[in-house]
């Protein structure tokens, strides 16, 4: 049994913490740090919830990030829509893959998955959207056995 649905959207990394004292509390307040990342987790986990159903026990989580490129990537002029011979084939620009699945990682939590450390396999590919393909993430979930 396997889920698989993508998320439309530029992939948000799940950075630092940060650590803040409130007035009168023992213990400080941790705030994700990322910009957009709560917007990002709850469009995953919506996508998710859609998919109508959790699996349990160990699962393998295939994910593939697509970005956009860069308007250098690109010619000028009339070949503005053409792909520059020198235009990376990777991306290799961040945010880090590992930053990137675990905000995904976390979004599933509860939602298509019952807890991120039931993954016992974990792919992840960041890469560019071709002219079809819309930034986000293609998220493959499929109980091992």
């Amino acid at each position: 049994m396997a889920i698989r649905f993508f998320v439309e959207g530029i992939p948000i990394a799940q950075g630092s913490k940060k650590a803040f004292m409130r007035k009168g509390a023992k213990f400080p307040t941790l705030v994700e740090s990322a910009k957009g990342l709560k917007p990002w987790r709850q469009r995953v986990a919506l996508e998710g919830k859609k998919q109508l159903q959790k699996l349990s026990g160990p699962v393998k989580v295939q994910l593939e990030f697509l970005f956009p490129r860069a308007k250098g990537h690109f010619g000028t002029g009339r070949n503005s829509e053409r792909l520059k011979e020198s235009a990376p084939a990777h991306h290799t620009k961040k945010p880090d893959i590992d930053k990137v699945t675990r905000a995904i990682l976390d979004a599933i939590t509860n939602v298509v998955i019952e807890d991120d450390s039931c993954v016992v396999q974990l792919e992840a590919m960041k890469c560019y959207c071709s002219e079809v393909n819309k930034p986000g993430c293609l998220i493959t979930v499929e109980k091992v056995l």
